[in-house]
């Protein structure tokens, strides 16, 4: 471990954060076939939704819809709210950065003192 800790300290994270660059297009699709192939999406509307839909309404598939577009609406803003935050945190984070330094000695500092801890152990 403290190996581990001398490595992270003298070259920084012995891994890279390479990831695979993918259009807009693909993602979306990507994302949507994910969500269509989900049982629990389904599951999660059949259960879920049915409850807020007046048993003697006489327009059930109206409210059913308008609830479910109001779910996707409020789940996409969502979504690109965390879109967004992800994206300044990785730029935030980036290698070589003070965070990113910062880090990855606290990292080793932690590596260091667990190995020690767990030397001394009998």
């Amino acid at each position: 471990m403290i190996f581990l800790a001398l490595n992270i300290l003298n070259f920084g994270v012995p891994f890279s954060m390479v990831c695979a660059v993918v259009g807009l297009a693909a993602a979306f699709w990507q994302g949507a076939l994910t969500n269509i192939t989900n049982p629990k999406v389904a599951l999660f509307f059949l259960a879920f939704l049915p409850q807020f839909i007046e048993a003697d309404s006489a327009s059930k598939v109206a409210a059913f819809l308008l609830l479910g577009l109001t779910f996707v609406a409020t789940g996409t803003m969502w979504c690109l709210v965390l879109a967004v935050s992800a994206a300044r945190i990785r730029n935030l984070l980036a290698p070589g950065s003070r965070a990113s330094v910062l880090l990855a000695r606290t990292a080793g500092a932690l590596f260091i003192v667990l190995g020690i801890r767990l030397a001394a152990k009998p």
